[in-house]
Protein backbone atom coordinates (compact mmCIF):
# COMPACT_ATOMS: atom_id res chain seq x y z
CA UNK A 1 0.00 0.00 0.00
CA UNK A 2 1.29 3.53 -0.92
CA UNK A 3 2.55 5.89 2.03
CA UNK A 4 0.26 8.54 2.49
CA UNK A 5 2.32 11.61 3.95
CA UNK A 6 0.93 14.81 5.36
CA UNK A 7 1.40 18.31 3.55
CA UNK A 8 3.67 18.39 6.92
CA UNK A 9 5.85 16.02 6.04
CA UNK A 10 5.87 16.56 2.51
CA UNK A 11 7.19 20.06 3.26
CA UNK A 12 9.86 18.53 5.09
CA UNK A 13 11.00 16.24 2.47
CA UNK A 14 11.28 19.55 0.35
CA UNK A 15 13.42 21.16 2.63
CA UNK A 16 15.73 18.23 2.98
CA UNK A 17 15.82 17.74 -1.03
CA UNK A 18 16.25 21.66 -0.90
CA UNK A 19 19.12 21.48 1.20
CA UNK A 20 20.82 18.68 -0.65
CA UNK A 21 20.30 20.92 -4.19
CA UNK A 22 22.18 24.17 -2.32
CA UNK A 23 25.18 21.40 -1.40
CA UNK A 24 25.60 20.29 -4.78
CA UNK A 25 25.51 23.69 -6.52
CA UNK A 26 27.69 24.75 -3.94
CA UNK A 27 30.49 22.16 -4.89
CA UNK A 28 29.68 22.64 -8.71
CA UNK A 29 30.52 26.40 -8.29
CA UNK A 30 33.56 25.29 -6.27
CA UNK A 31 34.60 23.48 -9.19
CA UNK A 32 34.21 26.07 -11.61
CA UNK A 33 35.95 28.20 -9.39
CA UNK A 34 39.12 26.14 -9.09
CA UNK A 35 39.02 25.43 -13.25
CA UNK A 36 39.08 29.11 -13.79
CA UNK A 37 42.02 29.77 -10.97
CA UNK A 38 43.62 26.71 -13.51
CA UNK A 39 42.83 28.72 -16.57
CA UNK A 40 44.15 31.81 -15.04
CA UNK A 41 48.08 29.69 -14.42
CA UNK A 42 48.04 28.34 -17.30
CA UNK A 43 47.45 31.53 -19.52
CA UNK A 44 44.55 29.69 -21.13
CA UNK A 45 41.10 32.21 -21.94
CA UNK A 46 38.07 31.49 -19.94
CA UNK A 47 35.98 30.71 -22.47
CA UNK A 48 36.06 27.96 -24.28
CA UNK A 49 34.40 27.45 -27.57
CA UNK A 50 35.14 23.64 -27.74
CA UNK A 51 33.64 22.74 -23.97
CA UNK A 52 30.40 25.19 -25.10
CA UNK A 53 29.75 23.34 -28.10
CA UNK A 54 29.86 19.81 -26.17
CA UNK A 55 27.48 21.06 -23.52
CA UNK A 56 25.22 22.36 -26.69
CA UNK A 57 25.77 18.43 -28.22
CA UNK A 58 24.64 17.03 -25.99
CA UNK A 59 21.43 18.44 -25.34
CA UNK A 60 20.74 18.86 -29.24
CA UNK A 61 21.75 15.32 -29.90
CA UNK A 62 19.22 13.68 -27.85
CA UNK A 63 20.90 13.30 -24.34
CA UNK A 64 18.11 12.82 -21.26
CA UNK A 65 18.09 13.67 -17.97
CA UNK A 66 16.04 11.69 -15.77
CA UNK A 67 13.08 12.74 -17.75
CA UNK A 68 12.99 16.06 -16.05
CA UNK A 69 12.68 19.67 -18.17
CA UNK A 70 15.11 21.25 -20.05
CA UNK A 71 16.15 24.70 -20.37
CA UNK A 72 18.76 25.98 -22.76
CA UNK A 73 19.60 28.54 -21.46
CA UNK A 74 22.72 29.81 -24.28
CA UNK A 75 22.91 30.15 -27.89
CA UNK A 76 26.02 30.20 -29.57
CA UNK A 77 26.26 34.27 -31.16
CA UNK A 78 28.27 33.66 -34.43
CA UNK A 79 30.83 35.71 -35.96
CA UNK A 80 33.86 33.57 -34.24
CA UNK A 81 37.58 35.11 -33.76
CA UNK A 82 39.34 31.45 -33.93
CA UNK A 83 37.87 30.88 -37.56
CA UNK A 84 36.62 27.16 -37.06
CA UNK A 85 36.12 26.10 -40.78
CA UNK A 86 32.72 24.23 -39.88
CA UNK A 87 30.55 23.50 -37.24
CA UNK A 88 28.26 26.72 -37.29
CA UNK A 89 25.18 24.85 -37.13
CA UNK A 90 25.45 21.26 -38.21
CA UNK A 91 28.76 19.62 -37.73
CA UNK A 92 29.73 19.90 -41.34
CA UNK A 93 28.29 23.15 -41.69
CA UNK A 94 30.96 25.36 -42.87
CA UNK A 95 31.52 29.10 -40.88
CA UNK A 96 32.12 32.39 -42.29
CA UNK A 97 35.89 33.80 -41.70
CA UNK A 98 35.68 36.46 -38.82
CA UNK A 99 34.30 39.85 -39.13
CA UNK A 100 36.89 42.34 -37.25
CA UNK A 101 34.83 45.18 -38.08
CA UNK A 102 31.48 43.96 -37.14
CA UNK A 103 29.04 42.22 -36.14
CA UNK A 104 27.52 40.45 -39.40
CA UNK A 105 24.13 39.99 -38.22
CA UNK A 106 23.52 38.14 -41.75
CA UNK A 107 21.80 35.56 -43.30
CA UNK A 108 24.46 33.07 -42.35
CA UNK A 109 24.09 33.59 -38.63
CA UNK A 110 20.10 33.65 -38.99
CA UNK A 111 20.18 30.13 -40.66
CA UNK A 112 22.58 28.82 -37.83
CA UNK A 113 20.15 30.32 -35.11
CA UNK A 114 17.55 27.93 -36.82
CA UNK A 115 19.39 24.27 -37.13
CA UNK A 116 20.23 25.00 -32.80
CA UNK A 117 17.06 26.06 -32.11
CA UNK A 118 15.17 23.40 -34.29
CA UNK A 119 18.32 20.50 -33.26
CA UNK A 120 17.52 21.96 -29.36
CA UNK A 121 13.38 21.58 -29.88
CA UNK A 122 13.26 18.54 -31.98
CA UNK A 123 16.26 16.07 -30.83
CA UNK A 124 16.60 17.73 -27.31
CA UNK A 125 13.56 18.27 -25.85
CA UNK A 126 14.35 21.12 -24.44
CA UNK A 127 11.36 23.04 -23.07
CA UNK A 128 12.61 26.23 -23.19
CA UNK A 129 15.09 28.30 -24.95
CA UNK A 130 16.79 31.31 -24.54
CA UNK A 131 18.54 34.11 -26.52
CA UNK A 132 22.28 34.67 -25.81
CA UNK A 133 22.45 38.43 -26.87
CA UNK A 134 19.46 40.25 -26.92
CA UNK A 135 20.59 43.53 -28.04
CA UNK A 136 23.85 44.83 -28.93
CA UNK A 137 24.97 47.65 -30.75
CA UNK A 138 26.30 47.02 -34.69
CA UNK A 139 30.48 46.31 -33.22
CA UNK A 140 28.26 43.95 -31.08
CA UNK A 141 31.55 44.14 -28.24
CA UNK A 142 30.21 43.11 -25.08
CA UNK A 143 32.01 42.80 -21.60
CA UNK A 144 34.59 39.81 -23.25
CA UNK A 145 37.96 42.08 -22.51
CA UNK A 146 40.54 39.40 -23.27
CA UNK A 147 39.82 39.46 -26.90
CA UNK A 148 38.09 41.19 -29.60
CA UNK A 149 34.74 39.54 -30.37
CA UNK A 150 31.92 41.47 -32.27
CA UNK A 151 29.05 38.89 -31.11
CA UNK A 152 25.68 38.55 -33.21
CA UNK A 153 22.33 39.99 -31.44
CA UNK A 154 18.68 39.44 -32.20
CA UNK A 155 18.57 43.17 -32.40
CA UNK A 156 20.84 46.30 -32.70
CA UNK A 157 20.62 49.29 -31.53
CA UNK A 158 22.65 51.88 -33.50
CA UNK A 159 22.18 56.33 -33.53
CA UNK A 160 18.47 55.88 -32.08
CA UNK A 161 17.26 52.76 -34.20
CA UNK A 162 16.58 49.56 -33.24
CA UNK A 163 17.08 46.89 -36.17
CA UNK A 164 15.55 42.96 -36.12
CA UNK A 165 18.54 40.71 -37.39
CA UNK A 166 17.37 37.59 -39.61
CA UNK A 167 18.08 35.45 -35.99
CA UNK A 168 15.44 37.73 -34.69
CA UNK A 169 12.92 36.74 -37.02
CA UNK A 170 13.87 32.98 -36.52
CA UNK A 171 13.03 33.51 -32.53
CA UNK A 172 10.22 34.69 -33.71
CA UNK A 173 8.68 32.19 -36.44
CA UNK A 174 8.88 29.93 -33.23
CA UNK A 175 7.75 31.65 -30.67
CA UNK A 176 5.11 34.07 -31.71
CA UNK A 177 2.39 31.60 -32.06
CA UNK A 178 3.18 29.11 -29.87
CA UNK A 179 2.11 28.97 -26.26
CA UNK A 180 2.89 27.53 -22.67
CA UNK A 181 2.42 24.21 -22.83
CA UNK A 182 2.30 23.33 -26.63
CA UNK A 183 3.28 19.97 -27.20
CA UNK A 184 5.90 19.10 -30.50
CA UNK A 185 4.93 17.01 -32.96
CA UNK A 186 6.25 15.22 -35.68
CA UNK A 187 6.88 16.66 -39.08
CA UNK A 188 7.93 15.13 -42.22
CA UNK A 189 8.95 15.68 -46.12
CA UNK A 190 10.87 19.39 -45.39
CA UNK A 191 12.67 21.36 -42.50
CA UNK A 192 10.20 22.30 -40.31
CA UNK A 193 9.29 22.31 -36.45
CA UNK A 194 5.23 22.25 -35.76
CA UNK A 195 4.00 22.70 -32.27
CA UNK A 196 0.44 21.72 -30.80
CA UNK A 197 -1.05 24.41 -28.72
CA UNK A 198 -3.58 23.59 -25.67
CA UNK A 199 -6.59 24.58 -27.53
CA UNK A 200 -5.84 22.44 -30.37
CA UNK A 201 -4.37 24.89 -32.83
CA UNK A 202 -0.85 23.46 -34.77
CA UNK A 203 1.96 25.33 -35.70
CA UNK A 204 4.11 24.74 -38.12
CA UNK A 205 7.56 26.87 -38.67
CA UNK A 206 9.41 26.08 -41.73
CA UNK A 207 12.79 26.56 -43.38
CA UNK A 208 13.39 26.94 -47.34
CA UNK A 209 17.08 26.29 -47.92
CA UNK A 210 15.84 26.60 -51.97
CA UNK A 211 14.67 28.70 -54.52
CA UNK A 212 11.12 31.10 -53.78
CA UNK A 213 8.19 28.78 -54.47
CA UNK A 214 4.89 31.17 -55.27
CA UNK A 215 3.00 27.48 -54.71
CA UNK A 216 4.49 26.61 -52.05
CA UNK A 217 2.04 23.70 -50.34
CA UNK A 218 2.57 22.26 -46.62
CA UNK A 219 -0.46 19.73 -45.36
CA UNK A 220 -1.36 20.11 -41.98
CA UNK A 221 -3.91 17.99 -39.83
CA UNK A 222 -5.08 16.24 -43.43
CA UNK A 223 -5.76 20.24 -44.89
CA UNK A 224 -3.48 21.82 -46.84
CA UNK A 225 -2.52 24.88 -47.57
CA UNK A 226 -0.95 26.84 -50.27
CA UNK A 227 1.32 30.02 -49.96
CA UNK A 228 4.40 32.22 -51.41
CA UNK A 229 7.47 30.91 -49.91
CA UNK A 230 10.45 33.07 -49.83
CA UNK A 231 13.40 31.88 -51.18
CA UNK A 232 16.41 30.67 -48.70
CA UNK A 233 13.78 32.32 -45.98
CA UNK A 234 11.69 31.14 -43.28
CA UNK A 235 7.52 31.09 -42.98
CA UNK A 236 4.85 30.26 -40.28
CA UNK A 237 1.51 28.59 -40.69
CA UNK A 238 -1.01 28.38 -37.70
CA UNK A 239 -3.85 26.15 -38.29
CA UNK A 240 -7.14 25.64 -36.03
CA UNK A 241 -9.07 22.05 -37.01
Amino acid sequence: MAEVLSIDELRERIDVIDNQLVRLLNVRVACAVEIGKLKHELGMPVYQPEREKKVLEKVNGGQTFGGLPIWATEHRCGNYPWNPSTGCGEASSTCPAYNMSMAPNDHAYGVESWIYLRNAIVKGKVTAYNAWNMVLNRSGLGNDMSRHWGQNALLVAEGGTVTATPAYYVFRHLAQYVVPDAAVVGTSGGDAVAFKNPDGSIVVAMYNSGAANNNFVVAIGGKKFQFAMPGNGWATVRYKP
